[in-house]
């Protein structure tokens, strides 16, 4: 475990965690009644539509996938309005490859290519997608595979 010294987005309470076994919040069953396992690869924090996000590092806007009028998004409708962040080089202390997703946003303040700095604030928490109610899904991943989040920040990120 290293602690890059990047920024929560929010300092909303943390709703859940990372969890390869998480049965689904929405469909807790399959058809069947065993269990809907359906793996969960970010931290939620849980705050009210419209909340403030700061940028965890200093960076760039990688994608930004809206959702359209038919109501979906590219390339994973269940994202809901998705942001994907990457940290500048100096921001990771020789790791390279970081992207950091936020999903579920109900407004971006910033489109693609954007560069921002580390604590402005860049978007605005939502329930867009596939949702249980209003929160960030803050998802990092590293060489193209998600990472559980909690070994970035040196023991500051827990449910």
């Amino acid at each position: 475990m290293i602690d890059l010294g990047w920024l929560l987005p929010t300092k909303a309470r943390v709703t859940s965690g990372w969890n390869v076994t998480r049965v689904d919040p929405v469909h807790p069953t399959k058809a069947d009644g065993s269990p809907n396992i359906v793996a969960h690869y970010g931290w939620d924090f849980g705050c009210p539509v419209g909340t403030e996000l700061v940028a965890p590092f200093a960076g760039k806007v990688e994608h930004y996938w809206p959702i359209d009028l038919a109501g979906y998004t590219s390339p994973h409708p269940m994202n809901g309005n998705c942001l994907v962040l990457v940290p500048d080089a100096e921001e990771c202390r020789g790791i390279k490859g970081f992207e950091r997703l936020w999903l579920h946003l109900s407004k971006s303040l910033v489109v693609v290519g954007d560069r921002f700095v580390k604590g402005r604030p860049i978007a605005y928490s939502g329930n867009t997608g596939y949702s249980t109610g209003p929160h960030l899904h803050d998802e990092l991943h590293l060489g193209g595979k998600a990472v559980d989040m909690s070994l970035y920040y040196g023991g500051r990120l827990h449910l």
